[in-house]
């Protein structure tokens, strides 16, 4: 049995809060609430349509005691004005520190969704009005208007960049493009959720240097408490077996859905199959959820 006491400590650098266009089970009040109460040091929101900044800035001032942080990010899609460097500017001085390429916005995303709605909409309206934004030219090479935003990061140094909801194939190119232009932190999101690359590609990008992101929302042992939906927990051994080293695989839970659990107790539960399922020990998810998101976040051990 794993001891809750894994749960201090920990980062979650995956999480959907409210408010949001979409219901969500707890806002970001909520959850520095339960994050504190269980000895998180630190929790990132995630937003498809919005900023993150205002919420973060609000919760961590005048609900926080100084033991967690509550992180920002920003997603590149169209509600921002997609590749807007302006927008990631404001965002960055607002304390964001993650920016994600576009998920409801990327190509992949809206194909996938053709015919069915996306939950993370809510009741939104004009969704149709999505035009896809690809990173691909005719040439296989990254659009300027991401170079750009590429350029930014690499500037700044402590901004992480995430892959989205993006296709494999744009992920493959992007990757190098970024570390050519000095960008230092790289997280691949959900690979095998949404993504589906295939495992030799995801070896190849975490031998590259790119952090593997495991989300606990893909797993249908912990969302639905059936392994046969979505992915196995053996995932995290079928990467390894393709090459994937363990050194470059972190864990989030991408909760905050109003179906999936409560995004800390979802965060022991998933820890506590791992353990159970694969005999990973206490150093190992350790390192998945405190080591290396601390150092996504440019926190000084």
């Amino acid at each position: 049995m794993l001891e809750r006491s894994i749960l201090n400590g920990i980062y979650d650098l995956h999480i959907h809060t409210g408010p949001s266009v979409a219901k969500r089970l707890l806002d970001a009040g909520e959850m520095m609430k339960n994050a504190q109460a269980a000895g998180y040091r630190g929790y990132l929101v995630k937003d498809h349509y919005a900023p993150s900044a205002h919420g973060c800035c609000l919760v961590e001032h005048n609900m926080g005691d100084g033991s967690c942080r509550c992180y920002s990010s920003i997603v590149l899609n169209n509600c921002v004005g997609g590749l807007n460097l302006l927008a990631l500017d404001v965002a960055y001085h607002m304390g964001a520190r993650m920016v994600y390429m576009p998920t409801v916005s990327s190509r992949l995303h809206i194909e996938d969704h053709k015919g069915r709605k996306f939950l993370g909409s809510g009741n939104m309206t004009t969704t149709g009005l999505e035009e896809p934004i690809y990173l691909l030219d005719g040439n296989n090479k990254i659009i300027p208007e991401c170079v750009e935003v590429l350029k930014y990061i690499a500037e700044k140094g402590d901004l992480v960049l995430s892959t989205g909801h993006i296709s494999w194939q744009e992920i493959d190119v992007l990757i190098p493009t970024a570390l050519e232009l000095g960008v230092r932190k790289i997280v691949v999101n959900h690979p095998s959720f949404t993504i589906m690359a295939p495992h030799d590609v995801i070896a190849r990008w975490a031998k590259w240097g790119a952090w593997i992101e495991m989300t606990a929302c893909e797993f249908g042992a912990v969302v639905f408490n059936d392994d046969s939906r979505f992915n196995p927990i053996a995932l995290f051994n079928q990467y390894l077996d393709a090459g994937v080293p363990m050194e470059q695989m972190f864990i989030s839970t991408d909760f905050g859905q109003s179906i999936s659990p409560e995004p800390v107790e979802g965060m022991y539960k998933f820890l506590s199959l791992i353990h159970e399922q694969l005999g990973y020990g206490a150093d190992v998810l350790e390192r998945m959820t405190k080591t290396i998101p601390a150092y996504l976040m440019s926190v000084e051990s």
